[in-house]
């Protein structure tokens, strides 16, 4: 029934388009689709033009003040939430094994602040080179020079000055905090030693150098969750000229035929078909997911595709959809050790004590941002060009330690495969820290598909991971530097053991051989939910992010990005958004700030 009521509604939409309007449309001079980290960011820019009109529409609603709770991050993106549209890859016995059903879960944010509402808080932007690498591929004004000066003005990094932080490469008036956690377990130090001992500097990765190893900072202020939400939107609502529909989910931009300019868009709110113009441009800040998919149901895209599904082609434009990258994990690799210095989430997470301190001071465990602590980037054999190719991310805790099953289910374990690693150690209540090895520059490419012309159907999410071998074999390098790691030096004061329990399927290989690692990464590893490059920087939009071959419309997210950068996505969506609003001012005869 759903099916057929989505269909109506897309119907009743198109015919809107040939002036079968079901009421006088609104008109604004700029809407942004998409209420997320950079929808917010870019609404809360442009609105600062007195003159220009604004409107947002965001497809959920506004976020709890639960998902506001940083060591909560595994529930707020949990499956379930209100907050996330559930979006699941496509299987692929290559990877995610060990998954409910097979598919790995991709967490999106449906919500306003989008996934900086749900994500795990980290504030990081990659290396210089990766935003060299842009402009090399030709998209002149996104080399690091050009973009240093956004991750500035967005930002307000007040760290601890053993953070190595230079006021020339950081901000400190921007709307995003950058901090440090407000608690920190007596392993991080150890773990952030242990690593100077095996040759990584102590810097800040957001500094001109990357390679090296500190501590977490976190889009975190007063211990609390900062979302572009917060920071951007909320502080803008007051202005007459900006206005937020929630609710509202995009099902296609109108486009004229006859000139290839968009007009407007089309959406679903309570239940009705509606649209609003555009007299300027619209703007999709819809994510990496439903950008391509909006362009695609608009009739921009593949011929082939949009032709197969009975979707009138508007502009062919074959890279819509493809380049999809995001940067896959193996967590969980899981350190024992002796004595109550770690997260458990019966003990810790549900401690009356932590909770009074996190309501009434901003202190505590549960401002760790998703238990994350501390991080080092590193190159392996395989790293090609300057800067790291592996992350290794420490959390105070691990997923013996996860008996409440929020992270299991945040990741998509089956109960069966997490049981059988994790479950004796769980069982005895054993202290237990761990390290995810993250593979920083992947080389595979996955695609997104429309599954019907429905609006409201999930797309077709390839991930393609481990396509190219290489990447597979960095991320086994990665976990072997982390299991050394986790049981050198300063953390055997701990005595910091490496849990040695075959992953499901494994077993026949020697536990920590390469053979061993790779086939625990096709079973258990995930991925950090950092989908990038659908709709890329010279293939899809220009490098002011107009889109090719249709006017009025620009693309504003992490789909833009050419190569998903060596770090977390948050931070250079932020950068996109501020850009790209200086860009659109420009390119309408305002001055910039």
């Amino acid at each position: 029934m759903m099916w057929v009521t989505a269909v109506l509604l897309w119907v009743r939409c198109a015919a809107s388009q040939q002036q079968q309007q079901l009421e006088t449309p609104a008109r604004y001079d700029f809407v942004v689709v998409g209420g997320g980290t950079a929808g917010c960011a870019l609404a809360a820019r442009l609105s600062e033009v007195r003159g220009w009109r604004v409107l947002l529409l965001e497809a959920g609603g506004a976020p709890p003040q639960a998902a506001d709770v940083p060591l909560a991050a595994s529930i707020a993106a949990g499956p379930g939430s209100p907050l996330d549209w559930g979006y699941r890859a496509e299987r692929d016995a290559r990877f995610c094994r060990a998954m409910e059903g097979g598919r790995c879960r991709w967490p999106r944010g449906r919500t306003l602040g989008g996934s900086s509402a749900i994500n795990f808080m980290i504030h990081s932007r990659g290396s210089p080179h990766d935003y060299d690498h842009w402009a090399r591929l030709g998209n002149r004004g996104w080399a690091y020079r050009d973009v240093l000066p956004y991750f500035r003005k967005s930002e307000d990094a007040r760290l601890p000055a053993d953070f190595g932080a230079s006021a020339e490469f950081r901000g400190l008036a921007g709307p995003v905090p950058a901090r440090s956690a407000a608690w920190r377990s007596p392993l991080a130090p150890l773990f952030v030693a242990a690593a100077q001992q095996a040759g990584l500097p102590r810097n800040d990765p957001n500094g001109p150098h990357q390679v090296g190893v500190s501590f977490v900072q976190a889009t975190v202020r007063g211990g609390r969750r900062w979302s572009a939400e917060r920071a951007y939107l909320r502080p803008a609502l007051g202005r007459p000229n900006l206005r937020v529909l929630t609710g509202a989910t995009a099902t296609r931009l109108i486009i004229d035929p006859a000139t290839n300019s968009t007009r407007g868009v089309c959406f679903i709110r309570g239940g009705r078909a509606q649209e609003v113009l555009a007299d300027k441009e619209v703007i999709l800040s819809a994510g990496a997911i439903n950008s391509p998919q909006l362009l695609m149901l608009s009739g921009v895209g593949p011929r082939d595709h949009l032709e197969s599904l009975g979707i009138p082609v508007v502009q062919d434009l074959p890279a819509v959809g493809q380049n999809l990258q995001d940067h896959p994990a193996m967590g969980g690799i899981t350190f024992t050790v002796n004595e109550s210095v770690t997260i458990i989430d019966k003990r810790d997470a549900l401690n009356p004590a932590n909770w009074f301190d996190y309501l009434l001071r901003g202190k505590g465990p549960l401002t760790l941002p998703g238990g994350a602590e501390a991080l080092a980037f590193v190159r392996t054999p395989l790293a090609e060009g300057p800067g790291p190719d592996v992350e290794l991310v420490m959390g105070a805790g691990a997923p013996s330690g996860d008996s409440l099953g929020f992270l299991r289910r945040l990741v998509g374990w089956r109960r069966g495969a997490w049981r059988s690693v994790w479950g004796a150690a769980a069982g005895r209540g054993a202290d237990a820290w761990s390290l995810a090895a993250v593979l920083l520059r992947p080389r595979s490419r996955g695609s997104v598909r429309l599954r019907s012309r429905n609006p409201l159907h999930a797309p077709v999410l390839r991930a393609n991971y481990y396509d190219d071998e290489r990447d597979l074999q960095a991320l086994v390098h990665g976990i072997k530097f982390a299991a050394s790691l986790g049981e050198s030096g300063p953390l055997r004061r701990f005595h910091s053991r490496l849990l040695r329990v075959p992953a499901p399927g494994c077993e026949r290989e020697a536990f920590g051989s390469d053979g061993y690692w790779a086939c625990a990464v096709r079973q258990l590893a995930f991925n950090l939910h950092h989908q990038a490059g659908t709709c890329a920087m010279g293939a899809v939009v220009d490098s002011r992010l107009r889109l090719r071959g249709v006017r009025g419309a620009r693309v504003v997210d992490a789909s833009v990005m050419p190569a998903v950068p060596s770090g977390h996505t948050a931070a250079p969506v932020y950068m996109i958004a501020e850009k790209a609003a200086d860009m659109i001012k420009q390119d309408w005869g305002q001055p910039i700030q």
